[in-house]
């Protein structure tokens, strides 16, 4: 049997890469993409001729164990985006979909003995929720934005035409074809918890792009820093701190990704 030339090897692996950006015309940037424990990705990609899809990916096999189509997103548009915000122990992920200016949707995963399901919100609490934050007449505006997992409950800051925000917090309940997520708590957002969440998740999307010696050094200043920020006694110095911090954070994550 005759060895392949060089020549048909080449060719052989320009076919594969042409292959692949067939597949995989299109993709979105997502930030904080990957789990805290590094073994998933959410990818979002648009398959030639089918609407754009959210995937949940195994970096180990790139095995698709979960897929959303998003019909309306667009990876030209420059105010489409995806934010993904993890729970800690990677089990569970809420992804922050913005659809132009006005509306951001909320998507939650969650791994239910080993499978990876889409829960839904109760409409009826949402609904409840959405008309403490709208005037009847004003301009459609809705956005639902992850912000912290703690546990088993997620953080969801809702935001609607009047400019007030509301903390809510939700738990996924039921089971099978019946889970979803049940409304916990609904409150209007301080401005520093709406701060605390900026930076865990700015702490979070650090964490995760790091190797386990660079967590444990993330960590100790973390605790380091903390200890500096509850001996500042001034609420507007402490809020300058906090936000200091969450743009120094960001900044090592945009350093990494370039």
């Amino acid at each position: 049997m005759t060895s392949p030339s060089v020549a048909q090897l080449s060719s052989f692996i320009c076919v594969l890469i042409a292959s692949a950006k067939l597949c995989f015309a299109d993709s979105a940037p997502v930030e904080n993409d990957t789990s805290p424990d590094g073994k998933l990705k959410i990818v979002v990609e648009d398959a030639k001729n089918e609407p754009f899809s959210l995937k949940i990916v195994s970096k180990a096999d790139h095995k698709v164990l979960k897929k959303l189509k998003m019909d309306l997103f667009d990876t030209d548009n420059q105010h489409h985006d995806v934010e993904a915000v993890w729970r800690s122990d990677s089990s569970a992920v809420a992804v922050s979909i913005e659809f132009g200016r006005s509306i951001i949707d909320c998507e939650v995963f969650v791994r239910i003995d080993g499978t990876w399901e889409n829960p839904s919100f109760n409409k009826g609490q949402m609904e409840h929720v959405a008309a403490k934050l709208n005037e009847e007449g004003g301009p459609g505006r809705a956005y639902n934005e992850p912000a912290l997992w703690t546990n088993d409950t997620l953080k969801v800051f809702c935001t609607g035409n009047n400019e007030k925000t509301y903390a809510t917090t939700w738990r996924p309940a039921g089971s099978g074809k019946s889970l979803h997520l049940e409304l916990v708590k609904s409150a209007p957002a301080s401005d520093d918890e709406y701060a605390d969440a900026q930076l865990n998740k700015a702490y979070f999307e650090v964490r995760s792009r790091l190797d386990p010696a660079g967590r444990e050094k993330l960590k100790t200043e973390e605790k380091a820093w903390l200890a500096q920020r509850d001996k500042i006694k001034s609420a507007p110095e402490r809020a300058q701190f906090v936000t200091e911090r969450i743009g120094e954070l960001k900044q090592r994550t945009e350093g990494n990704s370039k």
